[in-house]
């Protein structure tokens, strides 16, 4: 007679412990063997989906948990309120400590093991772009005002005549330099306004204010009757007098008043000479004052 073994009559399948510790689903008829106990996490250790099934246990174990077994390590001793934390990279229950451990809610806990094999996520770079454009600001026109004789002007709020714009902020903020309320005298002041954005880029723009007294009888005269040539001037000036104004002194400023020098014309009958010589190109005022007015007149240096 012929003898043969099971293995030859009915060839076995060997039934491995699951690599994700979840359960063994057998849904092919046939002969199936485990090679060693199996633990799973949940309520079944082996499924059996189909007909014609034989299995031997081979002398192994099955054991099924879920997260609240007991036994050694996981005997927890007190209320956590959840915070129970895994501090191994298994779910056997000797990886569950039977105390209380912090736990950061949401934050990612750099001692407990994670057990983490490959590679992380990429990373997609984000482009972050600083804001570097100044603001566009436009300053006013050139303006005159007048003042009575001996009176100051007084700087009003220039900014709401400016207009401003900028690429991220809107509206950039504005300020002006003299501040509102400044008082300055006869002449030309300039004004400067600076547009700043949230960045800290800005803009400055300037425009001149041209103060001038309101004349009188003999202020128009002096006014009138007051020549300066030649003008534009490569360096010396003459100033002629042909009012019946008792001249004093004439002072020349900048443009943004400062003064330049002082001329004493006590004495002077119809022409004196002013020196520009040593001074830079440019827009020059002189103020002539004479004993009863005063008129200021505009100069240029070639």
């Amino acid at each position: 007679p012929t003898h043969k073994t099971l293995t030859e009559m009915e060839p076995r399948i060997a039934l491995t412990p699951p690599a994700n510790s979840t359960h063994i689903l057998i849904d092919e008829p046939g002969s199936y063997y485990l090679t060693s106990d199996i633990s799973v996490v949940g309520d079944h250790g082996i499924i059996v989906d189909s007909d014609h099934v034989r299995l031997d246990l081979n002398g192994f174990n099955i054991t099924a948990a879920d997260l609240d077994w007991t036994g050694d390590g996981a005997s927890l001793t007190a209320e956590c309120n959840d915070s129970f934390r895994r501090n191994g990279d298994t779910d056997s229950a000797a990886d569950w400590a039977d105390v209380c451990l912090t736990s950061d809610y949401g934050v990612a806990n750099a001692d407990i093991g994670l057990g983490i094999q490959g590679c992380l996520g990429a990373r997609t770079e984000a482009a972050v772009t600083v804001d570097s454009e100044d603001p566009v600001l436009t300053c006013p026109a050139d303006i005159t005002v007048q003042v009575d004789p001996g009176d100051d002007f007084t700087i009003p709020d220039y900014t709401a005549s400016a207009t401003a714009s900028d690429n991220c902020t809107d509206p950039p903020t504005l300020s002006q330099n003299p501040t509102a309320g400044s008082t300055v005298g006869v002449g030309v002041q300039t004004v400067t306004i600076t547009a700043e954005d949230e960045a800290g880029n800005s803009v400055d723009c300037t425009f001149n204010v041209t103060v001038e007294e309101v004349l009188s009888v003999a202020g128009n005269e002096l006014s009138s009757g007051i020549i300066l040539y030649p003008n534009p001037t490569p360096g010396d000036i003459t100033l002629v007098n042909r009012s019946a104004e008792v001249l004093v002194d004439a002072t020349i400023t900048d443009v943004n008043g400062r003064i330049i020098q002082t001329v004493d014309l006590t004495g002077m009958t119809e022409a004196k000479n002013l020196s520009l010589a040593n001074l830079s190109t440019g827009l020059y005022f002189v103020k002539i004052v004479s004993e009863s007015a005063s008129t200021v007149k505009r100069i240029v240096k070639q």
